[in-house]
């Protein structure tokens, strides 16, 4: 591995031909291989004293995840407990909405039927997430427990 830095015209350090190895019990040799990772620091945070990662890049990398057999799963990683791509998108509206801004708004998705959880500031905001939910072409009935504050 090399490693290479530079100050001007931004600060920057790049790490070449890195590895990284996996525990014995893996079947890949590295974790990571990459040919080159350039780390750019936030240059507002290195004035004050503090290090913040603007930038990470990873160029011509692989990465090897693996799970040891017999090891505990991690339940959010569960397909069947992943959100549907329709319940994404109706969060993406959700947080696109600048009139939503300061929402906290969960989405659940039962086949055609959503099911709107969370906190809002006006009834107002409360009426416009179930508009947006209702707008989502998969969704025929929504079930509103937004509660306002």
């Amino acid at each position: 591995m090399a490693i290479h830095g530079s100050l001007f015209p931004r600060p920057q350090l790049a790490l070449h031909q890195l590895e990284i190895s996996n525990p014995e019990w893996a079947a890949a040799d590295n974790l990571l291989n990459a040919e080159k990772v350039t780390l750019t620091p936030s240059l507002i945070y290195l004035l004050k004293g503090e290090m913040k990662l603007e930038k990470l890049n990873f160029s011509d990398s692989t990465l090897n995840l693996e799970q040891r057999a017999n090891a505990p799963v991690n339940e959010s990683a569960r397909l069947e407990q992943q959100d549907s791509l329709e319940a994404v998108q109706i969060k993406a509206r959700l947080l696109e909405a600048q009139e939503l801004a300061g929402a906290a708004i969960d989405v659940e998705l039962e086949d055609d039927h959503a099911i709107l959880r969370g906190f809002v500031e006006t009834a107002q905001q409360r009426d416009r997430a179930e508009a947006i939910a209702r707008e989502q072409d998969k969704v025929k009935t929504v079930e509103n427990n937004i509660i306002v504050k």
